[in-house]
């Protein structure tokens, strides 16, 4: 038996990227002074235009339902104009929208991923406790599902 290893990618993908690199290289000093004076708003706008949020999100949801190949090649394209906008906006799709999208109550998806994938809030994911910082395996915060 053999595995075909051959991963494939849509052509509305490929043609999702090429616009993003061309994006992003029309607006590499835009995006610079946004990452150094933290100015969020605008670069999220621009990338969202693009359609850089809702790549593994279904169409009836909002997003452009191209799959995490093209969210992955996403990820490296923004990470090699910037490794924090990398990041970002892996906080961003990965941590906050596709979290929503799959354990979100129908009232919660309907109110924020419309806002996240149009770059119209800024997702991201909190994960503190007092006594061991960000250090998730030592978390002992547990919650409980109650009636009400």
């Amino acid at each position: 038996m053999t595995l075909n290893s051959e991963i494939v990618m849509s052509n509305q993908a490929h043609l999702y990227l090429a616009n993003l690199r061309y994006c992003l290289s029309q607006n590499k000093l835009f995006i610079q002074s946004s990452l150094k004076e933290q100015a969020w708003t605008p670069l999220w706008e621009l990338l969202a235009n693009v359609g850089t949020f809702g790549l593994v999100i279904p169409k009836k949801d909002g997003g452009s339902q191209l799959g995490y190949l093209a969210y992955t090649s996403a990820m490296m394209e923004l990470s090699r104009c910037s490794p924090s906008l990398g990041l970002s906006f892996i906080a961003h799709a990965d941590l906050c929208i596709n979290q929503i999208f799959r354990f979100a109550t129908k009232e919660q998806k309907k109110r924020w991923l419309p806002l996240l994938i149009q770059g119209k809030a800024l997702g991201a994911l909190a994960l503190s406790e007092q006594e061991v910082g960000s250090d998730a395996l030592a978390i002992q915060t547990k919650a409980e599902k109650v009636k009400g």
